[in-house]
């Protein structure tokens, strides 16, 4: 992840698509990370098994959100990639915790625009 992240958050990374793409890699991040809830959250506490999940999306995603927020500037081709990957995370969430992360969402949602 490490020089992906910041060889994206700089533009310098191949195509979307590509092997070592970090497009690719957090599609394959995330495909892993649906396999682990679909065995941990039959036997674990709703509590343990959020807790847990948290913290692996969390150790995901730190390095690239490092990456963003050290960087001078981004070019806008790597803010269209970037803009992605972070959908893709916010996308996983759904079928990873439930409706619960939705919900919650959506009622923030309508908080801000009340």
């Amino acid at each position: 992840w490490g020089g992906g992240c910041c060889a994206m958050a700089t533009g310098a990374e191949g195509a979307a698509g590509d092997a070592g793409s970090p497009e690719e890699a957090t599609r394959r991040l995330l495909y892993h990370l649906h396999q682990l809830a679909n065995l941990w959250q039959p036997v674990l506490s709703s509590e343990v098994y959020a807790e847990v999940m948290g913290r692996l999306l969390r150790h995901a995603a730190d390095p690239l959100m490092n990456a963003v927020l050290g960087a001078e500037a981004i070019d806008v081709a790597a803010t269209t990639r970037l803009h992605r990957t972070f959908k893709a995370f916010r996308d996983a969430e759904g079928g990873l915790f439930g409706g619960e992360i939705q919900a919650e969402a959506a009622h923030a949602t309508k908080s801000n625009s009340a």
